[in-house]
């Protein structure tokens, strides 16, 4: 289902493809594609339409927020757990957690976490966002006023005079002034037609990076449930299977009426070793390392495993260029938190790299990007 009604989506298309306007595609609805939507919205203003689509069913990337099946309000973030912004870009990122901090989004975690290990020299304070992770990405896809589709997953891109002709893995296919991608490397490198115009040193340096792995459990239970864990949140450093484990709704301080949920983290060497187990195979192994962390665990009312294949950048593209642009005319563009690094403030300088230099090549004189030329 898509996030925004379709038919709204294609009401605003059409009046694109019919103006002046030019129409922007962000591939990949994590929170990189959800600020640089929202600077390009500032930066261009009226004279863009942006779509974005994402392959999963919902939004958030790394950045999700699941629910239970038989309760919406029981939620549990299966990626991101808190948001750690560093003292290095606090004078430039403060105003993001300032406006997400005044609309309700995020809030100071007061809860102790504990085995965790950041200097406090680094990061001052974490946050947490009370209705989810995913609450975050939501909102600066709304202040975007982007036409997100969830289910869309990026095949190919082939140049269609001076445009680009986007298609779907299903076959679907629209048309577009500029292409941004925000997934991860090795999706982008998979997309048909993309090698055409990625250079060999960027080729090099794309194919280069690294992420680590990791399975996520969620555990989702009633609310007349009481979970007897005297922690929030914590850092496990001396079992092979479990690397952290969350008391969700403790974390994000939500009501005692709201039903209980606990997320748990494998560590990076057990996904290594079952990284191509289906996830009803290595869900049990979790369960049974959990039960022996936690002998006393109520039997869940439901569960969610994911793998997240491409957790965090080990090893980014060098030098932490913010983002490649692939083609100039029509504009192409990548990145990411692999152009910087893996948290908040490495997709938030990812964007701020991203807008700025596709705001700048479709801005320059002569460009046939937009303006009375565009006959989308």
């Amino acid at each position: 289902m898509p996030f925004l009604h379709k038919t709204k989506r294609d009401k605003k298309c059409m009046a694109a493809m019919s103006s002046n306007k030019c129409r922007i595609l962000v591939v990949g609805c994590g929170i990189t594609g959800a600020v640089t939507s929202s600077l390009l919205e500032q930066k261009l203003g009226g004279c863009s339409v942006i779509t974005a689509w994402e392959k999963a069913k919902g939004i958030g990337g790394r950045m999700s927020t699941s629910r239970s099946p038989a309760n919406s309000s029981c939620i549990a973030d299966v990626g991101a757990q808190y948001i750690s912004p560093s003292s290095k870009y606090w004078k430039d990122h403060k105003r993001y957690i300032d406006e997400l901090s005044s609309s309700g989004i995020l809030e100071p975690l007061q809860a102790t976490i504990e085995g965790d290990r950041s200097s406090r020299d680094d990061v001052s304070q974490h946050w947490v966002a009370s209705l989810g992770i995913g609450s975050m990405v939501k909102y600066f896809f709304k202040k975007a006023d982007a036409q997100v589709f969830t289910g869309c997953e990026l095949s190919s891109l082939q140049l269609e005079g001076n445009a680009w002709q986007a298609t779907t893995k299903d076959g679907a296919n629209e048309t577009f002034n500029a292409v941004v991608l925000t997934m991860p490397v090795p999706q982008i490198l998979a997309v048909e037609g993309i090698s055409k115009f990625v250079s060999e040193d960027q080729d090099r340096q794309l194919r280069a990076v690294q992420y680590s792995s990791r399975y996520a459990l969620a555990l989702f239970y009633d609310a007349k449930v009481t979970l007897d864990i005297p922690w929030a949140a914590k850092y496990f450093y001396d079992t092979p299977c479990i690397r952290f484990v969350s008391v969700d709704n403790v974390k994000r301080q939500a009501h005692s009426s709201i039903a209980p949920s606990i997320v748990v983290h494998t560590s990076v060497p057990f996904t290594m070793e079952h990284v191509d187990l289906s996830l009803s195979e290595v869900e049990p192994l979790i369960m049974s390392s959990l039960s022996e962390l936690l002998p006393n665990l109520p039997t869940p009312a439901s569960t969610k495993c994911h793998r997240w294949r491409y957790s965090q950048v080990h090893h980014g593209v060098e030098g932490s260029p913010g983002c490649f642009v692939l083609c100039e005319d029509p504009p192409l563009l990548a990145g990411g938190d692999a152009f910087v690094h893996s948290n908040l403030d490495g997709c938030i300088e990812s964007a701020r790299s991203i807008s700025d230099a596709l705001a700048a090549v479709m801005n320059a004189p002569g460009a046939p990007s937009c303006g009375a030329d565009n006959k989308l």
